[in-house]
This record gives structure tokens, C-alpha cells and sequence, in this order.
């Protein structure tokens, strides 16, 4: 037989039990449309975690302490970075060209009768912005003057901007940051920034002199390497002088680090970190694709089922091909064409509904923070390999069962 007339001859077949094969189809599709729609949500989430560190400076490091761990013991009093870190930092790491304190709290943010509760407030040294590559959308950062003068002002960035002035310009606008006045002297974009909640910065002095005074310890202290090529081994010098300074806090066994998250003290570059989140992306995404997998997996058990049942029904036929000169080969390519078909009409369903789900995620409310598929050609490619191959895989058996028939036996079991 021909190839047209092998198809043909499948299309009828399947037509004639177009219930039966329907509810094949429906299980094929929810396994190829399960692959797919995991496989897309997977990459989306891969993107979106390599996203946040696009915007990283190629020299950037931060440095901070996590939780209050030290000597096998819980500390009944969190360790904190301080201003002495900072300085020998500076002093002491030959590889570090520049450093700059963080501190943040959560406080009220009022502009007249509006008002914005547990908003991020940072103070940050003048320095800051340049060495984390962050450019501001209108107005300019605070400088070293206005730090050493403690003067009230702040740059906030455009989410904090819509939702208290609508969108309208800010700046030279005053607000109220926990009960004191500040001037806006500039707003930075979030959408390319870090960013997305409402945040606002003002001069480090001025956070820790003049605003929030009972702040102890700083934050965060986020440096800059002297050149690109330098940044793992500034990473380097900062631990190890942070370890010094601070001998409650015990360092870890380097075969008990998974990664930067695990280290009491945080030491954290671009490069670390992207190829540490990629891999644990990766991670999750082989997760996902294995669930997918198992949903196709009781797709193509239907497929086996359906034409395990069919070369069954057709016996006679078989039979009576088989005694009219018809080859093994011929019934073969039949029975294992129509699984494939079956699978493939599915695979074609799956990937459509599959799409259309990823629309509908990739238009969830920012709030659900449901990062947006990405149904790439390799997905695309995958979904065909994989139905192509459920039919072949899942229908070579009740097809080389069919070929396999003797005719005579075959005529006489169909009376």
C-alpha cells in the first residue's frame, strides 16, 4: 500500500469510531498541552530570575548578613554589619575601588491626606546608585554634600510616584516620611530597576542622624570591584575580612554550601548569582517537565488501550486483507499510522490549548506574580518529537500484534 492510501485508509478507520478515538485525542491532549504549559511556565520563571540580575553592574557586590546563626547556636541578639566594616573595606581589600552603606526600614509615607503604609525607606551613601548602574528617569541623585549635611530629601521610585501622585510629575514635590518633610529630588524607573514595590532612598546620615535614629547596624553595603576581571577575588577578600570582624558568626563547611543563600555571611556578585539561579531554575523546570511527562504517559496508555481494542474488533478485516495478498508491513504502517495520527491530531490540540493558557497567565495581575510563559521554538519542537513519538512508542505493539495475525486463524476467531 501506498502512503496516501495507508492514510486514507486511517482517517476512515478513525472515523468510523470517531467517539472512541475522540476520548484517545482528549487524553493526548491534556498530556501535550500539560508538557507544554510546564515546559513554557518553566522558562518564563528562568527569565524572569536571570531578569533580575540583567541590570547588575559587571563590578557590583553586596554584602550582608542572614539571620542571627553563629557557632552552632541561635544569637539572642542578630550580628549586623556596621560602619567599621565599611571602612575596612575600603582599607583593607585592595581589589574593592568603591563602597557604600545600606539601611532600610518600613515606614508611613503620607502626601496631605493620602497615605502609603510599610513603605521600603533605604538610606543610602551618594555613591550608591552609580555602583549599582541604576540611572535615574528624572532629576539627580543626592552627593556627598547633602549626606554630610543630613539634608531631608529622597528620590522615590515610579511605582511610589503612580500611586501618590498619579502619575504626575514629583519632582520638587515634598511628602512626609515618617512624620518629617522631604523634597523629592529625583525618581528612578522600577520597571528596569530593581524595584517594583513602592520604595523611597534619602542620604544615609540623614536616615540614621535625623530620621530613624534608634537604627543599629546597616543593612546591606553594596561595593564595586576596581575592574571587572577583579570581582570574584574583591567577593573573596570581603568574606574572608567580614569572617575576621565578626568571629561569633562561624564559617561553613565549604561541602555544606549549596550556595550563596546557605552562607551567613553574603557575599553576592552578578555572575555567582546568575549561574547559581540558573541552575536552580533548571532544577525546577526538569520538576515541572517530569509531571508533564507522567500526565502524557496516561495519554498514550489510552492510545495502547484504543488500538489494543481495535486490532481486536478488526480481526476479520485483518484476516481478510492478509489472505488477499495484503503484507505484515502493510498492516504494521496501518495500525501504527493511525496511533500516530491519533497522537498527532492530539499533540496539535494540546499545543493550542497549551497557548492559550499561557495567554491567560502572561495576563494574571501583577499582584498574582505568576511569571509569563514563554512557549519557545524548542518547546514548540519537543511537543511534536513527543506526540509523534507517544504514537510510535505506545502504538508499535497493538500494531505489530495486528501484522502479527495469522489469516486463516483470524477469519475463523471472527465467526
Amino acid at each position: 500500500m501506498s502512503t496516501i492510501e495507508i492514510m486514507l485508509a486511517c482517517v476512515k478507520s478513525i472515523s468510523a469510531r470517531w467517539n472512541r478515538s475522540l476520548l484517545t485525542v482528549l487524553g493526548v491532549v491534556v498530556g501535550v498541552g500539560t508538557v507544554v504549559l510546564l515546559l513554557a511556565y518553566g522558562a518564563g520563571q528562568k527569565a524572569e530570575l536571570l531578569a533580575r540580575y540583567e541590570d547588575w553592574g559587571a563590578n557590583e557586590i553586596r554584602v550582608n548578613i542572614r539571620g542571627r546563626w553563629g557557632r552552632g547556636n541561635w544569637m539572642s541578639e542578630r550580628e549586623r554589619l556596621t560602619p567599621g566594616d565599611l571602612d575596612a573595606i575600603l582599607k583593607d581589600c585592595g581589589a574593592v575601588s568603591r563602597a557604600e552603606p545600606s539601611v532600610d526600614t518600613e515606614t508611613t509615607v503620607r502626601l496631605g491626606s493620602y497615605e502609603l503604609e510599610e513603605v521600603e525607606v533605604l538610606g543610602v551613601g551618594p555613591d550608591y546608585f552609580d555602583i549599582l548602574g541604576e540611572e535615574l528617569v528624572t532629576g539627580e541623585a543626592f552627593g556627598a554634600e547633602e549626606n554630610v549635611l543630613r539634608e531631608r530629601v529622597c528620590i522615590i521610585n515610579t511605582t511610589m510616584q503612580k500611586e501618590l501622585f498619579f502619575g504626575a510629575p514629583a519632582l520638587g514635590q515634598f511628602i512626609d516620611i515618617a512624620g518629617r518633610r522631604f523634597r523629592i529630588v529625583g525618581t528612578i524607573d522600577y520597571e528596569e530597576g530593581r524595584r517594583a514595590e513602592p520604595t523611597a532612598f534619602m542620604p544615609y546620615l540623614t536616615f540614621t542622624d535625623r530620621t530613624f535614629i534608634n537604627q543599629r547596624g546597616l543593612g546591606e553595603i553594596v561595593a564595586s570591584a576596581v575592574s571587572s576581571k577583579h570581582v570574584k577575588l574583591a567577593a573573596q577578600q570581603i568574606e574572608e575580612l567580614m569572617y575576621l570582624r565578626h568571629p561569633r558568626i562561624e564559617k561553613p563547611d565549604e561541602s555544606e554550601i549549596r550556595g550563596w543563600w546557605d552562607k551567613p555571611i553574603r557575599v553576592m556578585y552578578s555572575e555567582e548569582l546568575r549561574s547559581q539561579r540558573e541552575a536552580t531554575a533548571d532544577s525546577f523546570g526538569q520538576f515541572l517537565a517530569v509531571i508533564g511527562f507522567l500526565s502524557l504517559l496516561i495519554g498514550g496508555v489510552g492510545v495502547m488501550n484504543i488500538m489494543l481494542v481495535t486490532v481486536h474488533q478488526r480481526t476479520a478485516e485483518i484476516g481478510l486483507r492478509k489472505a488477499l495478498g495484503a503484507k505484515r508491513e502493510d498492516i504494521l504502517r496501518q495500525f501504527l499510522a493511525e496511533a500516530v495520527l491519533i497522537s498527532f491530531s492530539g499533540g496539535l490540540i494540546g499545543l493550542g490549548a497549551a497557548w492559550m493558557g499561557a495567554k491567560i497567565l502572561a495576563n494574571m495581575p501583577e499582584d498574582a506574580q505568576v511569571p509569563d510563559p514563554v512557549i519557545s521554538p524548542l518547546i514548540i519542537f519537543i511537543a511534536f518529537a513527543v506526540t509523534v513519538g507517544t504514537g510510535v512508542f505506545f502504538g508499535y505493539y497493538p500494531a505489530w500484534q495486528a501484522s502479527r495475525l495469522d489469516p486463516i486463524e483470524a477469519l475463523r476467531s471472527s465467526r
